[in-house]
């Protein structure tokens, strides 16, 4: 009998399982892996910013009422 680890997925015969599908893997231009990069930057700098901004109104706001 064969042992199974912990994690693994049993199948039944006749089943389709995930690795036996084939799916091409995707190639980048060196342009596409830039703006691919500079989006990801872009994206985290704006949520920095929104989480500046948030707590600066926030801290603003507690100076107005204990003052």
């Amino acid at each position: 009998m064969k042992e199974y680890e912990e994690n693994e997925l049993i199948y039944d015969e006749g089943e389709r399982r995930p690795e036996d599908e084939w799916h091409p893997e995707l190639e980048f231009s060196k342009q596409e892996r830039r703006w691919i990069a500079l989006s990801a930057m872009r994206t985290a700098l704006g949520l920095g910013l929104i989480y500046i901004a948030a707590a600066g109104i926030l801290i603003w706001l507690m100076l107005k009422i204990w003052m």
